[in-house]
Formats: C-alpha cells, sequence, structure tokens
C-alpha cells in the first residue's frame, strides 16, 4: 500500500481535513446570502456576557491543566474538562442567538 505523508499525516487525514473544510466553507457562504440577522429572543444581557466569560476562562483552564499535564485536579483532570464542556453546551443552549429575517 502507497503511503504519502505531509506534516506527519497520512493522506487519508488530509482528505478528510479536506473535506470538512469545504462543507464549512459551503454552509458559512450560503448563510451569508440569506438575509439580515436579528436577535431571537432579545440581545444578550450583561448577565448573559458575563456567564460567557465566566465558562469560558474555567473552560481554558481545566484544558490548560488537561493538557500540560499539571494535575491541579489529582486525577480528575479529564473528566472536568469534559463536563465544563458540557456545562457549556447546556448553558450556550438556553442563552438567546441570531435568526435570519426574510
Amino acid at each position: 500500500m502507497l503511503s504519502c505523508m505531509f506534516l506527519g499525516l497520512d493522506a487519508s487525514t488530509w482528505a478528510f481535513a479536506a473535506i470538512i473544510l469545504l462543507v464549512a466553507v459551503r454552509y458559512f457562504v450560503l448563510r451569508r446570502k440569506r438575509g439580515p440577522l436579528e436577535w431571537d429572543p432579545h440581545p444578550p444581557t450583561t448577565r448573559d456576557r458575563i456567564i460567557a466569560g465566566v465558562w469560558l476562562a474555567v473552560l481554558l483552564l481545566a484544558a490548560v491543566n488537561f493538557y500540560a499535564d499539571w494535575y491541579m485536579f489529582h486525577g480528575y483532570d479529564k473528566p472536568l474538562l469534559a463536563g465544563v464542556g458540557f456545562l457549556g453546551l447546556l448553558i450556550f443552549a438556553r442563552m438567546p442567538g441570531v435568526r435570519h429575517t426574510q
């Protein structure tokens, strides 16, 4: 089997990355052509922005702690990172978003 390596990655990994990039570009280009955006149901409040900032700070601390092997949480580093990520999904599902107007 022919193996093509570039920057330590094989051809199938590069092909997968190229497909993901093409899908993302197509998705975002098509979304921009749909019309103006408006807040749904309302713009984010100061409380929403503070919650997002605190969550981001905790996520960054958990990620750096896990990937730098600091072991600040005595073996619970990976579950903490997963829990903070899951908590982010729950928090941001409840926050206001944007929608296109037709």
